[in-house]
């Protein structure tokens, strides 16, 4: 099922990579730049965002809607059935 997930940068976002490696926080690398994190709940993401020390330029924590969650389980189905 599609999660919510936390959409973050810094001005530094090396810096950042590093910050996230050390506390051990599982991320992805943006290709435009910046992170993302999967979390469970919105109190995941609040725990994260106060572990971390580097000074952010972009913060979101994005909550999928019942449809697209609808429609990512409908996607999944259809690419085991083909």
């Amino acid at each position: 099922m599609t999660n919510d997930y936390l959409i973050l940068d810094s001005q530094n976002t090396s810096e950042l990579i590093k910050e996230l490696d050390s506390k051990k926080i599982q991320f992805k690398k943006l290709d435009e730049g910046g992170v993302v994190i999967d979390v469970k709940n919105p109190q995941e993401g609040h725990e994260i965002i106060k572990k971390i020390k580097s000074q952010l330029t972009e913060f979101k924590m994005i909550q999928p809607t019942l449809e697209e969650a609808y429609i990512e389980l409908l996607d999944k189905e259809n690419s085991i059935n083909n």
